[in-house]
């Protein structure tokens, strides 16, 4: 079910729902290498919290002001990034992030062009929300 108080932006582009870090983190699937530029699309979609609001800020937005948005700054700058970012196909068959987009801001400001990644697969994905 699509969440209404999403903004457009999001409900256009991304998934209706994610499943949890938890079931993600379990699966056995090999890690790839990625071209950064194949995720920063979404860079500019507000999925993070600021104060009391959600959907709020997009990673952009900190890159370019971090004082102003500096708790989602030190997450960024506190995350690790020898974990890979869990990615898939989503409805516009663009790869979207389901948990690392924290690693993948921090790899931008660390001028890396290449992340590893882990594709999860559509039947992957949909067993996973289950």
């Amino acid at each position: 079910m699509l969440n209404k108080s999403l903004p457009k932006i999001l409900a256009d582009n991304c998934f209706d729902r994610v499943p949890t870090n938890d079931k993600v983190w379990v699966l056995k699937i090999p890690v790839n290498k990625m071209l950064l530029s194949q995720l920063d699309w979404q860079f500019d979609i507000p999925f993070w919290k600021h104060g009391q609001k959600k959907y709020a800020i997009t990673p952009n937005q900190v890159l370019n002001n971090p004082k102003k948005y500096l708790h989602q700054y030190k997450r960024i700058k506190n995350t690790d990034l020898k974990f890979p970012i869990d990615i898939a196909k989503n409805k516009k068959g663009r790869w979207e992030i389901i948990d690392g987009l924290h690693r993948l801001v921090k790899a931008k400001m660390l001028g890396l062009t290449v992340v590893s990644v882990r594709k999860i697969s559509l039947a992957q994905f949909k067993k996973l929300l289950k």
